[in-house]
């Protein structure tokens, strides 16, 4: 699998990856790190990207609906991760 995103698991921070190919978003691990907006904020920019990216590309393929698979497998997030976690729901809703 060829991940557009793949950032490594730490033991602070989740496992994240996006492979636009397959369209798949997974974020697995446990989030506590020690400054949220710094982990989280470079992953809300280029999903919201690479999700434009695939929502055009989509649009030129002719297709109008489209599965797009996201996982999350978080053992632990501590309340500072709670609103980017939900920034990154709402973003992939829409």
């Amino acid at each position: 699998m060829t991940a557009t995103m793949n950032i490594s698991a730490t033991s602070h921070t989740p496992k994240v990856m996006l492979d636009k190919k397959n369209l798949i978003f997974e974020i697995e691990g446990e989030s506590r790190p020690e400054n949220v907006y710094d982990f989280y904020c470079p992953i809300i920019t280029k999903l919201k990207n690479e999700l434009e990216s695939i929502s055009r590309d989509l649009k030129q393929a002719g297709h109008s609906k489209t599965s797009f698979k996201a996982d999350f497998k978080l053992s632990y997030f501590n309340s500072s991760s709670a609103k980017f976690i939900s920034d990154i729901l709402s973003l992939l809703k829409s």
